[in-house]
C-alpha cells in the first residue's frame, strides 16, 4: 500500500468537517498581533536583568537595621499582625498589648490591652540589666482569633493570652474587643480556660501560642523544672499536669470536629481550671474515652519550648526549645510526638544535665507517644547556649529564605535558617547573620520577619536588611514576568509580536509558539529599536531584545516556556516549568532539568535544559538568535487583530523593525527554508531546510568543531564539505562518510540522526526522541543522490514566499493532514497553522497523526492514526 493511496481514500466531506470539528473543540490560541508597535523598554521594561544571573550559588549577607526607627518597646515578647487591617501588634513582658502601623516611618502606638496588675512582675528587669540570661514568665504570648475583626462572627473581638499571674497561677486566658473601631479590649472580659500552679519553680515556662491551618488554637508549656525544683519526668506524664508539652485545642467548640474534655485539671485539683472555653478535637493524638489522659496533649517530651509558629503555607509547626548542658534544640513538631526530655535532650540519650550528671534512662517500657528526633541541634556552651526562635519565613524580599524556619540564640547571637526537605526527609541549615539577646520574633501580613531583644525599656523592632547588592536575579514565576497578561489562554503582553517558521527545529513532539519583543518608543525609528536585517546571514537585534518560545504536548500538557534576552554583554537565556495544573510555571534552576513525562500515553523524558546548554546551541557563529532570520520567516501569516494575511517580513517592515537592506518587492528572490515534511517541496530542499535548522548552528565555517561540513541553506549543496566526504569518526562503520551516495547506513550523518545514543546523536542536546519522519525523509535523500555534485555558487533551495496578504503560502503546504494540492494558510494568533484544503495534497508519509512530528503540524481528529501504520518499509 502506497501512502498516497491511502489518504487520496478519505472523503473530502469528512476531512472538511473534520477541520470545522477541530477549529470549534479547541479553538484558536488568543494572543496579540500589532498594526502598530506596543512601547516597551529594554528587557521587558527591565522585567529581566542586563547580565545574565549567575550560576554559581549566591553567596547571601545580611545585616540586621530598625525596622520601625522611630518606635520603641518595652520588653517586647511577640509580634503579630492585625487581622484585617494594615496593622501590627506588639506583646510585652509585663502584660501589655500595642497596635501601630506597619510603616518605617510610624513614630506612635496605641495601648489596647494592660493586664500588668495581674502578671507576675517580677520576671521584668530593670532597664539597665544586661546579665546573664532572661527570665522567661510573666506575660507569655498572644493570638488573634482566625476570624478576629471579621464582620458577622461571633469571634471576631476574641484575643487569647498566655501569662503567669501574680498569684502564682499560670493561665491561659480569652479576653474581647468589644469595639473593633477603637480596639480597645475589655480587661473585665477575661474568660479563664486554664489555670494551674507553677510550683514555685523559677523557668521553663514556655507559653506562647498560635492558631493552626485546622482552626485550632495550640499553645506551648515547660516542665516548669528550673534548677530542679520540680520533677522534670512531669514531661513524660499526660495525666495530672499541663507540664513539658504542646497542646491543641478546639476554641470554637465545633460538635464535628472535637468534644467536650473528659479529664480536667478541675477534677485532680478543685483550686486547678481547665476544660473552660473550650473542647477536644477529635484526631488529637492521645483522647482517651476512658478518662486517663488529659486530651490535650499534642505532643510531649518538651523541656522549655519557649517560642512556637505555625508556618501557614503548610502547617507545620516550629519549636524552639531551650536545652540543658547539652543541646539546644529546635523541633519539628509531629502529632503524638515524644521529644525525650528528661531521657533526651536534642538528639543525645541520655542527655549531660551537668558536668558529673546524666539525665535517666529511658523506662524500659511505657514510653508514651513517638520518639522523634530535634530538626536541628547544637551543643550548649557558655557562648551559645539559649537557643529561641522563631518563624518561617514566607515574604517576597528575600526569596532564597523562603520556607526557612528562622531562629537564634540569645547568648552568641547568631541567627540561622533552617528548611526542611519532605522528598529527602533532612533538614538544611545555614547562617544568616547575628545579633545577641534576641528573644522576641514575629512576622507581618506580608510574611516578613521582625525580632527584637526582650531586656529593658529602650528596644528597637529588628529585621534583617541585605549587606549588599545583590548580583542579577530572574523572576521566580511565569507570572511574575508579566510576559503573558493571561497564562490560562497564554495570551502574550502586546509588547511581544508572535511569528511562525517554516522550517522548526525539531523538539522532542512538542507544539511550539513563539514571541518577540524589540525595545521601542512606540515608533522604531533609531537602531537601538530595530533589527539590522540580512537576506542569507542571522540578523542582529537591538540590546533589551526578549524572545519566547513556548512547548507544549497536544493543547492540554504544557512544558515549558523559555527566554532569550539579549543582554548588555550578549545573549543569555532561561526557562520556565510549567506545573502539573497548567497555572504557572517555575523558574528552572541554572543546572537545568530532566524529568519522565509521557506523549501519547507514552513514557518519554523530557529535558529542560540548563543556561549553558541554551548557549550551546544558541551560539555565536550562528548569531546567537535561531529561526528570526529571512529564509524561516519569509511566509505567510494571519494575524487575526488586524484581520488580514501578510507575509511576516512585510508586516515586520511595516511595523518599522527591519533596517538596513531588505526589499518588500523582492521577497519572492529571498532564499526561503521548506518543511522537511512538506511533500509538495522538492526532497533536497526539505532536507537542507532541516539541516539549516538542526545543525547549522553548529556545523558553520565559523565554528571551530570536528565536523567541519556547512549545514547553511545558503551554502550551494557542493560546497557542503557533505557528500561522499569522510567521517572524522566512522562510528565503526567500515567505509562510511558523511553522506555516502544512495547508502543510509554507510552515511554517519543518517546515522546520528538516526540514534538516541549519547555519545552518537545528533542534534547532542535535549534529543530524547527520533524525528522519524525526517529521518525516512533523509533516507530517501541519500538514496537518491547521485555523483558528487561540483562546486557552485548558486543556492539550491527553492523560494516559494509570498508578498501580499492574499497570496497562499507554499512553504507549509503540507502542515495539515488534508488532501489538497493548493492550500489556503491562516494560523491562530499564536503561531499554529490551520489549513483548509481542496483535494489531492499527500502528507508526508512518516508524519504523526497526533501532533505532526514537527511539533508545530496540527492534523485533523479524524485522522488520528497510529504512526506506524502509516510505515510499510524499514529504513
Amino acid at each position: 500500500m502506497t501512502y498516497n493511496s491511502f489518504y487520496k481514500g478519505i472523503p473530502f466531506a469528512i476531512i472538511l468537517l473534520s477541520l470545522i470539528g477541530f477549529l470549534l473543540f479547541y479553538g484558536y490560541r488568543p494572543t496579540h498581533s500589532q498594526a502598530s508597535l506596543e512601547p516597551v523598554g529594554p528587557y521587558f521594561n527591565g522585567v529581566f536583568p542586563e547580565q545574565p544571573p549567575s550560576e554559581s550559588p549566591i553567596t547571601y549577607e545580611y545585616e540586621v537595621v530598625d525596622a520601625f526607627p522611630n518606635l520603641k518597646f518595652e520588653w517586647p515578647i511577640s509580634f503579630q499582625p492585625v487581622p484585617e487591617t494594615t496593622q501590627m501588634a506588639v506583646g510585652t513582658l509585663e502584660g501589655k498589648i500595642h497596635i501601630f502601623e506597619n510603616d518605617e516611618a510610624v513614630s506612635t502606638k496605641t495601648l489596647i490591652m494592660d493586664i500588668s496588675g495581674r502578671v507576675e512582675q517580677s520576671k521584668l528587669i530593670t532597664k539597665d540589666w544586661e546579665g546573664t540570661g532572661p527570665r522567661d514568665g510573666a506575660f507569655m504570648g498572644f493570638a488573634f482569633h482566625p476570624e478576629f475583626n471579621q464582620s458577622g462572627s461571633s469571634n471576631n473581638g476574641y484575643i487569647y493570652v498566655s501569662y503567669l499571674a501574680n498569684t502564682n497561677l499560670v493561665r491561659i486566658s480569652r479576653f474581647n474587643v468589644p469595639n473593633l473601631a477603637t480596639m480597645q479590649v475589655d480587661d473585665s472580659s477575661e474568660l479563664v480556660m486554664i489555670e494551674f500552679s507553677r510550683l514555685e519553680s523559677l523557668t521553663h515556662y514556655g507559653g506562647t501560642m498560635d492558631f493552626g491551618n485546622d482552626g485550632f488554637l495550640y499553645f506551648t508549656f515547660g516542665e516548669f523544672g528550673g534548677a530542679g525544683i520540680a520533677d522534670p519526668t512531669d514531661a513524660q506524664n499526660i495525666s495530672d499536669s499541663f507540664r513539658g508539652g504542646s497542646f491543641r485545642i478546639d476554641v470554637d467548640k465545633d460538635p464535628a470536629k472535637s468534644h467536650a474534655p473528659r479529664r480536667t485539671l478541675t477534677q485532680l485539683n478543685s483550686d486547678d481550671i481547665s476544660g473552660v472555653g473550650y473542647w477536644i478535637p477529635n484526631d488529637n493524638p492521645f483522647v482517651d474515652a476512658t478518662g486517663g489522659t488529659l486530651e490535650e496533649y499534642y505532643s510531649l517530651g518538651h523541656r522549655n519550648p519557649w517560642k512556637m509558629t505555625i508556618d501557614e503555607e503548610t502547617g507545620q509547626i516550629w519549636v524552639a526549645e531551650v536545652g540543658p548542658v547539652g543541646d539546644e534544640e529546635v523541633n519539628f513538631i509531629e502529632a503524638g510526638g515524644n521529644y525525650g526530655w528528661p531521657h533526651k535532650a536534642g538528639n543525645t540519650e541520655p542527655p549531660n544535665l551537668s558536668n558529673d550528671r546524666l539525665g535517666p534512662e529511658w523506662p524500659s517500657s511505657g514510653i508514651i507517644g513517638n520518639v522523634t528526633d530535634a530538626a536541628f541541634s547544637y551543643d550548649r556552651i557558655a557562648s551559645n547556649s539559649s537557643v529561641v526562635g522563631g518563624e518561617v519565613y514566607t515574604g517576597s524580599e528575600f526569596p532564597e529564605l523562603a520556607g526557612r524556619y528562622i531562629f537564634s540564640d540569645i547568648y552568641s547571637g547568631n541567627i540561622w535558617g533552617t528548611r526542611y526537605d519532605p522528598d529527602n526527609d533532612s533538614f538544611s541549615t545555614i547562617d544568616i547573620g547575628s545579633y545577641d539577646r534576641v528573644w522576641a520574633y514575629g512576622k507581618d501580613h506580608d510574611g516578613e520577619i521582625f525580632f527584637s531583644r526582650g531586656f529593658g525599656y529602650n528596644n528597637y523592632a529588628k529585621k534583617l536588611s541585605r549587606a549588599e547588592e545583590l548580583p542579577p536575579q530572574l523572576p521566580n514565576l511565569l507570572s511574575e514576568t508579566g510576559a503573558f497578561t493571561d497564562l490560562a489562554d497564554l495570551i502574550a503582553s502586546p509588547a511581544f509580536i508572535p511569528y511562525q517558521v517554516n522550517a522548526p527545529f525539531y523538539s522532542d513532539n512538542a507544539t511550539k509558539y513563539r514571541w518577540i519583543a524589540v525595545p521601542n518608543d512606540g515608533v522604531a525609528d533609531t537602531a537601538a529599536e530595530q533589527i539590522a536585517f540580512s537576506e542569507n546571514d542571522a540578523w542582529e537585534f537591538p540590546e533589551g531584545t526578549v524572545i519566547i518560545k513556548h512547548f507544549e504536548f497536544g493543547t492540554d500538557q504544557r512544558l515549558e516556556t523559555r527566554f532569550m534576552v539579549h543582554g548588555s554583554d550578549g545573549w543569555y537565556g532561561f526557562t520556565y516549568k510549567w506545573l502539573a495544573d497548567g497555572s504557572d510555571a517555575e523558574l528552572v534552576d541554572a543546572a537545568g532539568l530532566e524529568e519522565q513525562t509521557s506523549f501519547n500515553g507514552q513514557p518519554q523524558i523530557w529535558t529542560y535544559p540548563s543556561r549553558a546548554q541554551c548557549m550551546q546551541c544558541h551560539t555565536e557563529s550562528s548569531g546567537q538568535v535561531l529561526g528570526l532570520n529571512t529564509r524561516q520567516l519569509n511566509r505567510n501569516m494571519t494575524y487575526p487583530t488586524l484581520g488580514q494575511t501578510k507575509n511576516q517580513l512585510i508586516h515586520l517592515n511595516d511595523l518599522g523593525l527591519l533596517a538596513g537592506s531588505f526589499q518588500a518587492n523582492q521577497i519572492n528572490s529571498y532564499l526561503t527554508s521548506v518543511d522537511i515534511n512538506d511533500s509538495s517541496a522538492p526532497l533536497e530542499d526539505r532536507v537542507l531546510s532541516y539541516l539549516d535548522s538542526n545543525c547549522a548552528m553548529c556545523h558553520n565555517p565559523d565554528n571551530s568543531i570536528r565536523a567541519a561540513f556547512d549545514a547553511r541553506l545558503a551554502t550551494p549543496l557542493g560546497d557542503k564539505n557533505l557528500i561522499d566526504q569522510v567521517s572524522l569518526d566512522d562510528l565503526g562503520v567500515s567505509g562510511a562518510k558523511i553522506v555516502s551516495p544512495g547508502n543510509p547506513d554507510l552515511s554517519t550523518l543518517y546515522l546520528r540522526l538516526s540514534s538516541l545514543d549519547s555519545t552518537i546523536k545528533m542534534p547532542p542536546l535535549s534529543k530524547n526522541t527520533i524525528d522519524t519522519a525526517a529521518i525516512l525523509t533523509v533516507h530517501d535523500w541519500i538514496e537518491a543522490i547521485g555523483p558528487t555534485p561540483e562546486p557552485t555558487a548558486t543556492p539550491t533551495a527553492t523560494s516559494t514566499a509570498t508578498a501580499t496578504a492574499t497570496q497562499t503560502p507554499t512553504s507549509t503546504a503540507t502542515e495539515t493532514l488534508v488532501p489538497t494540492a493548493t492550500a489556503t494558510e491562516t494560523a491562530d494568533p499564536t503561531g499554529t497553522p490551520v489549513v483548509s484544503a481542496t483535494p489531492e495534497l499527500t502528507p508526508s508519509p512518516t508524519a504523526d497523526p497526533n501532533t505532526g512530528s514537527n511539533g508545530t503540524i496540527i492534523y485533523l481528529p479524524i485522522a488520528r492514526i497510529p504512526a506506524e501504520s502509516l510505515v510499510d518499509r524499514e529504513p
